[in-house]
């Protein structure tokens, strides 16, 4: 007779290894699952009407701001929604005047490389402290390395308020 077991006998299971190859698979899948998320929330936000479809964020300002021919600084705050953060707060400085009785608003943001422009009454025009481009007081470019004018921004004048928008990025692009 021989020593080998019986032939009904079952083959050894080993369950140990099988369950944690189960488990290390559920655990990359709620990994991958909550990566995901995000992603198809930013994806899917044009469709559902919030983040990067919004229309364009606006802030007031009282009219009075815009004195005749003499350039004022303002900051606008405007109320954004995003796929991360609902709502927040964006500052934004521009620049409000009146000049030959119509408002204009510029942004004071340089076309350069994104540098707050500073505007120097004794010399009629703005000026980038980061790389020296200078802007007539119409916001035209004229010296330095800015490649476009400062951008007008749009607004609209309902009773004693200027409600000004964010340019989208057609405008800034003219």
């Amino acid at each position: 007779m021989s020593n080998l077991p019986p032939a009904t006998a079952e083959p050894p299971t080993d369950t140990g290894r099988r369950q944690t190859l189960m488990l290390l698979c559920g655990l990359w899948g709620m990994v991958g699952t909550g990566l995901a998320i995000p992603v198809l929330q930013v994806l899917t936000a044009p469709l559902r009407g919030g983040g990067v479809g919004d229309a364009a964020p606006v802030a007031e300002l009282p009219l009075a701001l815009a004195q005749e021919a003499s350039w004022q600084p303002v900051v606008l705050d405007f109320a954004t929604r995003d796929a991360w953060a609902r709502d927040r707060a964006v500052p934004h400085q521009a620049f409000v005047r009146k000049h030959d009785g119509e408002v204009e608003v510029l942004s004071a943001v340089c076309t350069h490389l994104g540098c707050q422009v500073q505007w120097e009454a004794e010399q009629d025009r703005f000026f980038c402290p980061c790389h020296h481009g200078t802007f007539d007081a119409s916001g035209a470019r004229t010296s330095g390395p800015p490649p476009k004018p400062l951008t007008p921004m749009p607004f609209v004048i309902q009773g004693d308020r200027l409600i000004v928008s964010l340019p989208t990025v057609d405008e800034s692009a003219a």
